[in-house]
């Protein structure tokens, strides 16, 4: 018996990571994101996960999707021949033709929804299907703190095909939203809007982001321990977050909250800067990238850091990656591990593994790295 599971792709989501957008809700932030240069990913993140799926179970899977970018050409790149909704896809669209795609694969009938896109995606979704099917997302957005997406998108393909198998227990998962200008304002406040249903895979689904209280902290211990690392003229790229932020509280900077900074002898060189503005940063002078992981989910790179482009990542080195955390952040953890996804296969592997990670002066940890 054919499973049948419903595929919708958000053809702008994660559009605004690499020119540092947070996001790419509304049409004027879309245009300023493709003005800068900026690339679509949900696309190449989706194919990725239904290649996976393909090579496993293709011959019990019939995948419904929309027409054209929003899951017909993922589809199709993936070796499947999908049946079309009769929605119209425009060039641009919007959250209603999202909504429209989906009343529609209700209508057809679908045992799983997997959707391509980041928390506002999440939102549509909810609003049209509530509580009533199961759903995944596959993570290809710029906001994801909800706990409702794979960790990676090899793990919706293994959510995928587990699904087909027959491995059909669910539970719910929250959904929530940030508003984007609130985060450009450096303000992350996220709401909750509901609940969808997700498959009960653990290991594979991540969980919503958590905050960590830092009273009890030595923030200022990792950033003392980061800045000893630093030498002469080594630019440090700082990544988003309030552990990172310390840094710059140490040396009395004004950093960006929810952004990348450079800082090159304890002076800010830019703040809130872009893919390309860190290759030109980094074209001739040595460097490290300083991130954290996003509390109660593990990630270090591909979940809200996409300035750290896969050409950063190479050009920088990986070997100057520096993580920080606090140990009550690491003990949140599932695993205590770290999750790297930046879309290089290469990159990933030459990170997995297990890597260093400072939690105080003079004192690091050994964490896991898990890929996808």
């Amino acid at each position: 018996m054919l499973t049948r599971i419903g595929l919708i792709v958000n053809p702008i989501a994660g559009l605004g990571g690499t020119v540092g957008l947070k996001g790419t809700d509304g049409i004027e932030v879309v245009e300023t994101a493709l003005r800068l240069g900026a690339e679509p990913q949900a696309q190449v993140r989706t194919s990725q996960a239904l290649k996976l799926a393909h090579a496993r179970t293709a011959q019990n899977l019939k995948l419904i999707t929309a027409a054209g970018p929003m899951g017909e050409e993922a589809a199709c790149a993936a070796s499947f021949s999908p049946f079309v909704v009769s929605v119209a896809i425009p060039t641009r669209t919007t959250r209603e033709h999202t909504q429209a795609v989906i009343a529609e694969m209700l209508e057809v009938g679908i045992d799983l929804l997997v959707f391509s896109g980041g928390d506002g995606t999440a939102r549509d979704v909810y609003d049209v299907v509530g509580q009533s099917i199961p759903c995944i997302g596959l993570p290809a957005g710029v906001k994801i703190y909800s706990g409702v997406f794979g960790r990676t998108p090899a793990a919706v393909a293994d959510i995928i095909v587990d699904w087909v198998k027959g491995q059909r227990s669910c539970t719910l998962g929250e959904v929530v939203d940030a508003d984007e200008n609130a985060i450009r304002l450096g303000r992350p406040l996220t709401k909750p809007f509901g609940h969808l249903q997700v498959p009960m895979m653990s290991t594979r689904v991540q969980s919503p982001k958590s905050p960590i209280s830092t009273e009890a902290v030595n923030l200022q211990g990792i950033a003392q321990e980061v800045l000893a690392r630093l030498t002469v003229k080594t630019v440090c790229i700082l990544g988003p977050g309030t552990t990172t932020g310390a840094i710059g509280k140490q040396l009395g900077l004004r950093t960006t909250l929810l952004g990348f900074d450079l800082i090159q002898d304890g002076k800010l060189l830019a703040s809130d800067v872009t893919e390309r503005d860190i290759l030109k940063a980094t074209n001739s002078c040595p460097a490290k990238i300083v991130v954290t992981p996003i509390g109660g989910q593990g990630h270090i790179l591909g979940r809200g850091n996409q300035q750290l482009s896969p050409a950063v990542l190479r050009q920088v080195g990986v070997q100057n990656l520096i993580v920080v955390a606090s140990p009550q952040k690491i003990a949140g953890l599932p695993d205590h591990a770290m999750i790297v996804d930046t879309a290089n296969p290469e990159i990933d592997r030459e990170l997995a593994g297990h890597i260093r990670v400072i939690t105080g002066w003079r004192r690091e940890t050994v964490c896991p790295v898990e890929i996808s």
